[in-house]
Formats: C-alpha cells, structure tokens, sequence
C-alpha cells in the first residue's frame, strides 16, 4: 500500500488526450504517469492515492464525504498546505464543489497543517453536486450517450523543507436524475377508465413509460441478467397502417433527433412495437447482456421455428455491440439482420432495456393482430466471449392450454387502453395523468402496468401497477 501510495502521489498529471487536448481524466491517465524517482525520494505518503466516489444519482443537492491519510515518514517536522480542487468536469463548473477538512477543523479548499515526524492526520474530503445546474442535454448525454466524470485533487505541498509536492486524485460518475413514480399502485377499472397520476420529483428530467405488464418473475441471482419483469407495448394505433400513432412528438435537447431517428440503426421501425425488460441490477455497459426476445405472430402456437419456438427472434446483442437490435424473421440461417435498429434507454449504468421492432416486419395486419411473446437475458457475453459460468433469465413460458406464451399483446386493440403511453421526458412525450380504460380484457382478467422511469436511478426504475377489470 506504501508503495502504491508513493508512486500515485508523486505521478505527473501534464499528460495530453489523443487529440492534444488537455486536462486528461482520471478514467484516462488514473492518477497520472508515474515519476519514479520522485516517489523514492517521498518522505510524505498519502493513502489511499485515490478516492472514488463512485455512480452518484442525484435528485437533489448531494454531498459525499471520503477520507484518506497523510503520513510524515522523514525524521523531522513538516508543515504542509493541502488545496482541494476540480480538475476535469464533463458538466457546468458549478455542478461540482470541493471542500476538505483536516483532523476536526472546519471544511474549506484550503488547509496549513503540521506534522511531527512519524505522524499522521485523516484528511476528509466533501464532494457537492447539485444537479439543477445540469441542463437537460447533459442530463440525456449521460444516459444514452456517455458516462460523464469529473475529477480532481486533494494537493498537499511541503512548505519550507524540501518543497515536495504530492497529491490524493478523486473521482465520481455523476448523473442528474429524476425521482418519477406513478400512483396509486392499483386501478379500479370496473366503473369505467381511471387516472394514473405521474409524479415528478427531484431535479432531473420527468420520464414515465407505460407498457401492458406480460409478466412479473421472482429475484433469482440478483444480477443484471436476472429479469424481473416484462412487457409490450404498440404505436399502430387501430390498425397497421404504416402510420405510427402516439410516438413522442418532440426532438430530444442533445442531439436534435425525434424518438424514431433515435431508435434508427439499419433500419427505422416506423410504427413501434416495443419490448421491454426489467432487470434485478444494473447492467454497467451494454455489452454485457444479451436480451432475446421470442415473437409467435398471431400467437397461434404454430412456429415457423419449430425449435426455437418463434416466428421472428428479436435480439439486443451483445458481443462487442452497442445497444443494437437484430431482427430475425424464421426460419434464418442467422447470417444477417433482416432489420436492425437501436435499443431503447441507456447503453450505461440502468436495469431496464427498450427493444423496438416494425410492426410490419413482424408480419402484423388488421387481420393479424395479436403477438405473445417469450424474453430470455442472459449476462456474462462480452465481445464474443461466453464465459463457463453465464448464467440465462427467461420470463414467458409455453401455456399448455394454449400452446404459445402467455404474456401476449394486441396490437391494434391491447387489454388496456393506456394513453398517453410516454410522459415527458427527452424526446417529449405527453402530459399527465395518464387515462386507463379496458380494452377487450374480460372481467376478472385484471391486466397489469409496466411503468418504467428511464430518468431515475438505476435501481429504481420500474413499478408495476394492478388493476381490477
């Protein structure tokens, strides 16, 4: 640990990026670049040399507090002068303050201190974010695009004796997030439509998806590739006309696109079904999940793939892909795409996906409107390699009675009548509340809502709403 301390406190940050831009962060260059002869002649340590504090989702201003040590390893007194400050920032300079304390002084950039040979003092450092200072561009580029960073450093300088200088680098991952629910958490419908109520808190962004609930499954592992629950949704409107019907209407604020430009790949799905998949913990990059979804077209129970049980295999790939969809109409030698398109919500750090699909490529009509599907996750693929220990999720199974899934959809007439199906959010989605009347369900079928919150912290980003039918 001494040694390690040594050779990150004494590191040279005067390091460009690629592209002869600077400053570097610190998920670049670490600490910096190693100075080795500095750090044999260090009579100061600080440890740890780094201090991360982690993802932080914040709804509102949030402070942070971590804490490392220095030590006066030489043989004489030291006085010293630590400064805390920001380095790299991929947001407003206001976002992001820091302040330290030294022992049980008060907090402030800025400390002199003394140690006698042989001593040492803890050294606390207070992080601030405040997300109101975080425009809703940024807010969209740190969930679909990029993970934002920002960094800095605790610098602590030798006064008079020896002059060394050394420095404690921090780190965090930052994101302004909305703290969406939806109420109440049951729906009488059997007097007629009912409200829900969509709630926007905190300083990020308001975002409420709604889906028809296919099924709900129990915490297995716990991990990113365990679902939790699934669902469908449909923009055709009454009927499959090539024309999508209660799509966003805006353009998002980052990268000036509509929702279905969004969702472009290969190829555009022009009237959205769309899938989701809700998993027990956050998945950190993309490619670490692969997310199938098995379509039985006219939920028949007939399969142009006997053995995958599936008329169209819909896959969010993963091995070295970014968010990408492939669709599969069967039977396929799986050697192309017969469409590809872009998956929904964040490639970083979230628990749910969003995998669209052109109505019309699945083969749906006035005539052939209704689907039921399967949803299988499986972690632990990444860029071609499939470890011995992945581990695979499947949520809809084969109902003997009816020999399909039972999680199904119409797409044309679903069991609920939700509108609107997206509040708010990037790409402008409608108002609340949102009105729930029955559509062909029976009485007693009592169908669910799979709400989903793409602008809430990663592990809170689904509820699922009963109703009465």
């Amino acid at each position: 640990k001494q040694v390690k301390a040594a050779i990150m406190n004494q590191s040279t940050q005067d390091v460009f990026n690629n592209d002869g831009s600077s400053p570097a962060p610190a998920t670049v260059i670490g600490a910096g670049r190693v100075q080795a002869y500095e750090s044999a002649l260090a009579e100061t340590l600080a440890y740890p040399g780094s201090l991360s504090f982690g993802q932080a989702s914040v709804t509102n201003l949030t402070t942070m507090v971590k804490t490392f040590t220095v030590e006066n390893q030489s043989n004489h007194t030291i006085t010293y002068k630590a400064t805390a400050n920001v380095r790299y920032n991929d947001f407003s300079s206001k976002f992001v303050s820091v302040k330290i304390a030294v022992g049980d002084e008060q907090l402030a950039t800025s400390h002199e201190f003394q140690l006698k040979a042989g001593k040492k003092v803890k050294i606390h450092v207070e992080l601030t974010l405040d997300p109101d200072k975080v425009s809703k561009a940024l807010q969209e580029f740190g969930w679909y695009f990029f993970n934002p960073n920002v960094d800095g450093n605790v610098d602590i300088k030798e006064k008079g004796h020896g002059g060394d200088e050394l420095h404690v680098v921090w780190h965090a991952t930052p994101l302004a997030v909305s703290n969406t629910n939806v109420s109440p958490a049951a729906l009488d419908l059997t007097g007629g439509p009912a409200e829900l109520d969509v709630e926007e808190k905190g300083k990020g962004l308001g975002f409420a998806d709604l889906y028809l609930l296919g099924s709900e499954d129990p915490v297995d592992d716990g991990g990113e590739g365990d679902l939790v629950a699934i669902g469908a949704r449909s923009f055709t409107g009454s009927s499959v006309d090539g024309t999508p019907e209660g799509v966003p209407t805006g353009t998002d604020f980052f990268a000036g696109i509509d929702w279905l430009s969004f969702l472009t790949n290969s190829d555009t799905p022009a009237e959205p079904i769309e899938f989701a998949a809700v998993g027990a913990d956050l998945h950190n990059v993309t490619q670490t999940t692969q997310v199938d979804v098995m379509v039985d077209v006219g939920a028949d129970g007939v399969f142009a793939d006997p053995a995958l049980q599936a008329d169209v295999l819909i896959t969010k790939q993963s091995e070295g892909f970014t968010g990408t969809v492939c669709v599969f109409v069967l039977p396929s030698d799986f050697s192309a795409c017969d469409a590809s398109y872009f998956q929904d919500y964040s490639n970083y750090n979230a628990s749910i996906w969003g995998i669209p699909v052109d109505a019309g490529l699945l083969g749906l009509s006035d005539t052939t409107n209704t689907l039921s599907y399967s949803i299988t996750a499986c972690t632990g693929i990444y860029a071609g390699d499939i470890p011995d220990d992945f581990t695979c999720d499947t949520v809809g199974e084969i109902d003997p009675g009816t020999g399909t899934y039972g999680p199904t959809l119409n797409v044309t007439d679903p069991a609920l009548a939700i509108s609107p199906l997206v509040v708010d959010g990037f790409f402008g989605g409608g108002n609340g509340p949102v009105t729930v009347g029955v559509g062909p369900a029976a009485a007693g079928d009592d169908p669910g809502i799979l709400a989903l919150f793409p602008n809430n912290a990663p592990n809170d980003q689904h509820r699922v709403v009963t109703t009465s039918t």
